[in-house]
């Protein structure tokens, strides 16, 4: 991994990066025996830099560094702050390299943030097409009026983006869950906002599948590669489970089903008729009357008087 010049000779302990920046240009700096005097110089592994007969020992830029922190409120996330307000920075070891800070918090925020000096791992974990989604714990001021979430998983338009949430949830009270898959700024600040709520309390407590857990606040946790493999990897959709079930299309009994190419199947011709199929007579015999009973069923019965 190589650093610039200037950078590696601070964290090397020849002072800051400006007092570095003029040894550069004075030419008194050389690198595998050759002076250097540009400033976007890169070292590489390997490489021997020298300010003047003094050797750059910089064991900490060969060091890769991943750490979750616990962010407090009231830190910056910035290297610098003109106002000489505290920033995360503060809370880091002096030893330590300098760092990326994964995932920005506002000053009001507290929770996980990701700390290292992976240059590759920072820009591949904010890029939008890494979509790692991220929890956090939200308080507002009263209680979250659940027929409004449809409006948050929709969609709504702040500083000129459509800003949306993957997931909300009831966690208590005025507490709610939210998950974004976003990084616009001060997002679920303007988004509750919008909808006439006020954020008391913003807690991230989960990025991918790295999750806060009991870190006491303003405490680091190193990550290992494994750790990394295992919980900043972006999530794959499960493929849904085959039907157990084969597929039969519906039948319609519209029409007569036509018979197979190449099968002996024929219909069934109808038998002509011949001069012997003579229409059969209809017979009667005493068996098709019957004598009616003494007494009806139903009704009254007149006796008929004989004829004369």
């Amino acid at each position: 991994m190589s650093i610039r010049l200037n950078r590696f000779l601070a964290q090397s302990g020849f002072g800051s990066r400006r007092a570095c920046e003029a040894f550069v240009r004075d030419g008194r700096v050389t690198i595998n025996g050759k002076i250097v005097t540009d400033l976007s110089t890169q070292v590489g592994e390997g490489d021997q830099v020298k300010v003047g007969s003094r050797l750059a020992h910089n064991e900490a830029a060969a060091r890769s560094l991943t750490a979750m922190l616990n962010k407090p409120k009231g830190y910056l996330c910035t290297a610098d702050d003109p106002e000489g307000r505290k920033t995360i920075y503060d809370l880091l070891p002096p030893d330590w390299p300098r760092v990326f800070y994964v995932g920005r918090l506002d000053v009001d925020s507290e929770g996980l943030l990701i700390v290292t000096n992976d240059g590759a791992l920072s820009q591949r974990l904010t890029h939008p097409s890494y979509k790692l989604p991220k929890t956090y714990e939200v308080t507002l001021d009263r209680e979250f009026d659940f027929s409004l979430a449809d409006k948050l998983r929709k969609g709504v338009l702040i500083e000129g983006k459509k800003a949306r949430v993957e997931e909300i949830h009831a966690l208590g009270g005025s507490s709610v869950k939210v998950v974004l898959m976003q990084g616009i700024k001060r997002q679920i600040r303007l988004m509750f906002l919008y909808l006439g709520f006020k954020v008391r309390r913003l807690i991230r407590t989960q990025i991918g599948s790295l999750k806060l857990d009991r870190l006491p606040s303003g405490r680091l946790k190193l990550l290992t590669e494994k750790d990394i493999a295992r919980y900043l990897s972006p999530q794959k959709a499960t493929p849904l489970p085959p039907s157990t079930k084969p597929y039969r299309p519906m039948r319609t009994f519209l029409s007569r089903p036509k018979p197979k190419t190449g099968s002996t199947f024929e219909p069934r011709p109808r038998r002509a008729a011949t001069p012997s199929d003579k229409p059969r007579a209809k017979s009667f015999s005493s068996r098709s009357f019957s004598k009616p009973s003494a007494k009806p069923s139903s009704g009254t019965y007149r006796r008929r008087s004989p004829r004369p």
